[in-house]
């Protein structure tokens, strides 16, 4: 009876592994809700949730091969399925600065922009960056995986919400976690090992209401066992808040507890935090306040608030995954031959995904533009090119589909019509 009761208690607090599409739910849960809360966010992404597991299971039942540029290299294919966006959005609610872009990146995959994908790509090599892989594995394998039962984990993983993919750096069916563990040489939980802590010790738990990892749920089983604790849940903020809080105030709440631990820590900051600020499609309205700057022997008006990234190029940057930027070059080809050298198959169409399409003729400043249309990763391209004294004046915008003709009507147009050599 007593062996039953531990390996009662320890199948309730610690099967986290076979539990986990419950840590996905809660995560997914918060990000929908507050999506549907916030006016600005709801009205970009109406009926989040709805066109999240729509997206999910029509990727599933027909997967999408993505081919896009890979300068100078040629191109890359990537079959994107619904476990592909359902590891992009929980990956960006795990990580505390992506969160504000999870909607986006629903969004955008629902209307075929897939570009998420290439930044997610170029991360890959460094998710693992500062961390021992064996010591993740074998703390993995021997607090979660093999703390369940392969059965176990198949029944969790026939629901929906759950498939084939699992925490990396485990990849494939719950038959390939269980051997990756064992080929490692990993081993169980001792017996006994998992029970839970109970103590009138003071606590201190700190948890992020996004996370899809160690959700808040989790951190509620803990203090319900531990009578004297102070829990603290950041509305704003997914995994390791300590780790993840610009502002600073999770850490300081931990500095305050140990100083004092028999005296709550002030929840001031805590309640001053703001809220997630979704990233929403720019409309246009209101335009941009432009300045004006000088570029490469060129003046012309971009976004007041775009910072210079070098070469003539200004990135908007308002998150981590936007690529909106502009460019303004002098280059000492004519217009002609620089339409040829974007055109060449062979070189990848140098970061394109095609050539060049003429798209009509602007007259600005004494000088004669020609339009061009493109696109890179399935991204449009706006070129403008003028010959100048035996040179070509080229103004650039590379940003989002759901973006585009906002931008080119308020920041690109207004640069060919600014541009003076």
């Amino acid at each position: 009876m007593y062996r039953k009761t531990f390996q009662f208690l320890e199948k309730t607090f610690l099967d986290s592994y076979s539990r986990y599409p419950n840590a996905i739910e809660s995560g997914l849960k918060t990000l929908f809700i507050n999506c549907a809360v916030d006016l600005e966010c709801n009205a970009a992404y109406p009926n989040l949730e709805v066109v999240f597991w729509d997206l999910v299971s029509q990727l599933d039942a027909n997967p999408v091969t993505v081919t896009t540029s890979n300068y100078p290299t040629g191109t890359i294919t990537e079959t994107v399925t619904g476990t592909t966006v359902m590891n992009v959005v929980l990956g960006s609610i795990k990580n505390s600065r992506f969160i504000s872009t999870a909607p986006q990146s629903i969004y955008r995959f629902k209307n075929g922009d897939f570009s998420t994908l290439i930044i997610e790509q170029s991360s890959l090599p460094f998710m693992f960056e500062g961390i021992s892989p064996g010591l993740f594995i074998t703390m993995m394998c021997h607090e979660h995986v093999l703390a369940t039962t392969p059965e176990e984990v198949q029944t969790a993983s026939s629901r929906q919400i759950i498939k084939d993919y699992a925490w990396l750096p485990f990849y494939g069916n719950t038959d390939d976690v269980f051997k990756t563990c064992k080929s490692w040489g990993a081993t169980s939980p001792l017996y006994g090992e998992n029970v839970p802590t109970v103590s009138d010790i003071p606590s201190l738990i700190i948890t992020g209401a996004y996370d899809p990892t160690t959700p808040p749920m989790y951190a509620k089983q803990i203090a319900g066992q531990l009578s004297h604790n102070y829990y603290f849940e950041f509305p704003g903020l997914g995994h390791t808040p300590t780790a993840a809080d610009s502002s600073g105030c999770a850490m300081d709440i931990v500095l305050e507890f140990l100083d004092d631990p028999y005296t709550e820590p002030d929840r001031a900051c805590l309640n001053e935090m703001k809220k997630v600020d979704f990233i929403v499609p720019y409309a246009g309205n209101p335009p941009f306040s432009l300045k004006t700057v000088q570029a490469n022997g060129i003046t012309v008006d971009i976004p007041e608030d775009w910072r210079s990234i070098g070469g003539g190029f200004y990135y908007r940057g308002n998150s981590p995954f936007d690529i909106t930027e502009v460019g303004i070059l002098q280059v000492s080809s004519n217009s002609e031959d620089i339409e040829s050298w974007f055109s060449l198959e062979a070189y990848g169409y140098r970061g394109l995904d095609g050539p060049l399409i003429a798209a009509g003729k602007r007259q600005a400043n004494g000088l004669t533009w020609t339009l061009y249309t493109s696109s890179s990763y399935g991204r449009p391209v706006d070129i403008a090119m003028a010959d100048y004294r035996g040179w070509s004046l080229v103004v650039a915008l590379f940003c989002n589909s759901d973006e585009h003709d906002a931008l080119y009507r308020t920041v690109f147009l207004p640069m060919v019509d600014s541009a003076n050599p």
